[in-house]
């Protein structure tokens, strides 16, 4: 069994035994009597601070009755024992008082843990979030909260924005790695800012791409625009495609690695109508125009197009650069 070795050390003066607290082996109980000259004061004094807030006093007292108990408790004071008390009830008391404080430790010890532990997992939650999708996010934390492990699958219908760098590849080849991330980062931040501000949200970051969803075409397409006016004339030019149909959002993987993408043959058509959109352009099918109630825009002139793996050809209008296209009603 564990002994617990004690050393005693007595002061005649409250700064002697202030200096011995702080100078010396830690302190596990303290001994006061009560005919030590306003030795509530010092009391006081040393239990705010914080160093000694949880010390354990035990106060030796001519007599312990309910009015000394009573001003005690309010100094943080709660083993007491008389002067004509043996010693083994003064052994006794002590050893209580120092179990206590032991104990004490312990908890505020395992709560310290967890405190720390839940800061570091804050900040990693904090980390994590900016290279989550929002929509999975917010998904999440209701999920979280009802104490679901599982992100379930949902079916909507959503407009689907795909974009990719012209000739970035081509571009990146002179540049140096670190040069080739900050001029995507330059790119990306104009992206995602025109997306948030039309209530988007950015799925994932491919390369030198990136997929979008909006609940509305004519928010996807508004964005698109915002992007393309934004990005600067002299940089890559960036081909924007916009299809709307039905989604599946759900889990793809095993094991511990999963991913909750989009699943749907819209995404593949909004990627192939990128691909034949005029560079610094877009190019949105006639579907998520009719769905945006935009369809007989007289700037809007369709083609059919053919796009590659794709057995039916689509109509889809080509906004160029230069386009002046006014969204509102």
């Amino acid at each position: 069994m564990n002994q617990l070795s004690i050393s005693c050390h007595a002061s005649a003066n409250f700064d002697e035994a202030m200096g011995h607290f702080y100078n010396q082996e830690p302190i596990i109980l303290l001994l006061v009597e009560d005919s030590i000259s306003d030795y509530a004061t010092i009391i006081s004094e040393i239990k705010n601070d914080e160093v000694f807030m949880y010390l354990p006093i035990l106060l030796i007292a001519e007599n312990v009755d309910s009015d000394l108990r009573k001003i005690s408790y309010n100094l943080g004071i709660e083993n007491f024992i008389q002067y004509d008390s043996d010693l083994d009830e003064l052994v006794l008391t002590a050893n209580s008082a120092i179990r206590s404080k032991i104990k004490l430790d312990s908890v505020m010890e395992k709560l310290r843990q967890v405190s720390e532990e839940n800061i570091s997992r804050a900040i990693q939650l904090d980390i994590l979030r900016n290279y989550v999708p929002l929509s999975i996010w917010y998904r999440s934390e209701y999920l979280s909260e009802i104490q679901s492990y599982k992100i379930p699958e949902e079916e909507r219908e959503l407009a689907i924005l795909f974009a990719d760098l012209q000739g970035f590849s081509t571009r990146s080849e002179r540049m140096q790695p670190r040069e080739v991330v900050e001029m995507l980062n330059s790119i990306f931040d104009v992206a995602v800012r025109a997306i948030d501000f039309y209530g988007g949200d950015v799925d994932k970051f491919i390369g030198d791409a990136f997929l979008a969803v909006f609940a509305s075409p004519k928010n996807a397409l508004a964005a698109a625009m915002k992007i393309q006016k934004t990005l600067p004339f002299e940089g890559p030019k960036i081909r924007i495609g916009i299809h709307y149909g039905k989604v599946i959002r759900g889990s793809v993987g095993g094991g511990n690695r999963w991913d909750y993408t989009l699943i749907s043959d819209v995404v593949n058509t909004a990627q192939r109508l990128e691909s034949q959109a005029p560079p610094g352009g877009i190019l949105i099918s006639k579907e998520a125009l009719t769905v945006a109630k935009m369809a007989h825009h007289p700037l809007f002139k369709y083609r059919t197009y053919t796009l590659k793996g794709k057995a039916n050809l689509i109509e889809a209008a080509a906004i160029k650069p230069k386009s002046q296209v006014r969204l509102s009603k």
